[in-house]
């Protein structure tokens, strides 16, 4: 598991360091021809992650309740009355270690397999943390590209 895990660092530590080449209105961007922003793949990331690792294994949630209406599947910040709280999302994908911990000591392994949209079976949390890592890299992907079409450029 710890080269998921090391993956799982690198690829937050990208997506932390995209947040901050852009300012809340342009994270906030909806670009023609997407249904989200920036902002909405990070903490969809976020609330993934942790309805895959800790909700199927029984485990409360450690983000914000309001995180499942506002970035979970087929969530939109169209609907959103007001921005969600960025130094909070950046605190949650920065935090890697708690998953990490809770692994190592046991608190994931009562897992309730689970048939993804895709059609992939996570039978377990080292399934799930695996699911994860690549649907994370989807979601950082998305992002990269909005982001690219908010600036005008490449990273």
């Amino acid at each position: 598991m710890e080269r998921e895990f090391e993956l799982l660092r690198i690829s937050r530590r990208h997506l932390l360091n995209l947040l901050d080449k852009f300012n809340e209105k342009e994270l906030l961007e909806i670009p023609e021809g997407f249904n989200n922003n920036i902002l909405w793949n990070a903490g969809h990331i976020v609330t993934t992650q942790q309805r895959i690792c800790y909700g199927l294994a029984g485990v409360q949630l450690s983000i914000p309740k309001e995180y499942g209406q506002l970035f979970g599947k087929d969530s939109s910040p169209r609907t959103w009355n007001e921005t969600p709280n960025i130094s909070e999302l950046k605190r949650l994908l920065a935090d890697t270690d708690t998953i990490i911990n809770d692994y190592k000591n046991g608190l994931l392994k009562n897992y309730k397999p689970y048939e993804t949209s895709y059609g992939f079976f996570i039978n377990n949390i080292e399934d799930g943390i695996a699911f994860n890592n690549i649907h994370e890299a989807m979601h950082i992907s998305a992002a990269r590209s909005i982001s690219k079409l908010v600036k005008k450029t490449t990273f």
